[in-house]
């Protein structure tokens, strides 16, 4: 060793004995510690690193790609809301919140939700419990919709509904409800593996977002056929003759998929 070189401390390179000529330096093990043999101006051997993205990285761009792609219902809408008084009704497996004013529409969603529960488990599977159902009467939009960010559900009911609202039968909020509830059962199934299964362990929200890339033909295809088949004197859009004309118009044309 010449006076120009001298030890260095570096306990994270592996340790292995070089000794040809011609080479600038020679890495040696000495006792438990590791020790760098350098030239005089000190900059540090570092091992060869690999040009392979590690995992977690790879993860935070796939996020970042597709996750703002997902349908904007899912995320939480700035409205409004009006200085109201709020209650809260819980049953076995929702906890009904609404304002003032909406007391016997409260109680009528309850029942129904309950009725509707086991029929429709049973066909779509999923699970919920306390889950939080909100109703507002200061919107006329007129309809809900299941957002997967704070996992809820969000009805709204205007004070007046005409035909356009009912289709057929009277009760509009049990066709409404049914709808939403097989929204709500599909995004909370995780299943026993696979992908969203996994997310499901870092996050819940985003797990259940997952279920949103599903072709809407399907997601909305099925809740659909749940408003409309287990309860048919109350209406729903398939015992709709203009919907169901759409629908068959569609189907039996040139392009069917656009229905997807």
């Amino acid at each position: 060793m010449t006076s120009s070189q001298k030890y260095v401390k570096h306990p994270g390179l592996t340790s292995i004995k070089i000794n040809r000529p011609g080479l600038n330096c020679t890495q040696k093990l000495i006792d438990k510690y590791r020790f760098v043999i350098i030239r005089s101006h000190n900059l540090p051997i570092r091992p060869k690193t690999s040009s392979k993205l590690p995992i977690p990285v790879i993860f935070l761009i796939f996020f970042c790609l597709f996750i703002p792609s997902l349908s904007q219902a899912q995320f939480y809408d700035t409205v409004h809301r009006p200085k109201l008084e709020w209650f809260e009704i819980q049953s076995e497996h929702f906890r009904v919140i609404y304002h003032e004013g909406l007391d016997d529409l409260a109680h009528r969603t309850v029942n129904i939700l309950e009725k509707r529960y086991p029929e429709i488990q049973d066909l779509i599977g999923g699970q919920l419990k306390n889950y939080p159902v909100i109703i507002n009467g200061y919107n006329d939009n007129g309809n809900g919709y299941i957002s997967t960010l704070h996992f809820r559900m969000e009805i709204e009911a205007p004070p007046i509904s005409g035909k356009i609202l009912n289709h057929v039968g009277s009760d509009r909020l049990d066709g409404l409800l049914s709808h939403e509830l097989a929204h709500a059962l599909q995004f909370s199934e995780f299943g026993t593996n696979g992908f969203t299964r996994f997310l499901s362990i870092f996050s819940p929200d985003i797990a259940r977002s997952n279920h949103g890339l599903t072709p809407p033909g399907f997601r909305e295809g099925l809740a659909t056929y749940v408003e409309s088949e287990l309860n048919p004197q109350v209406g729903g859009r398939g015992n709709f003759a203009p919907f169901t004309n759409q629908f068959y118009q569609n189907i039996t044309g040139p392009s069917p998929w656009n229905l997807g």
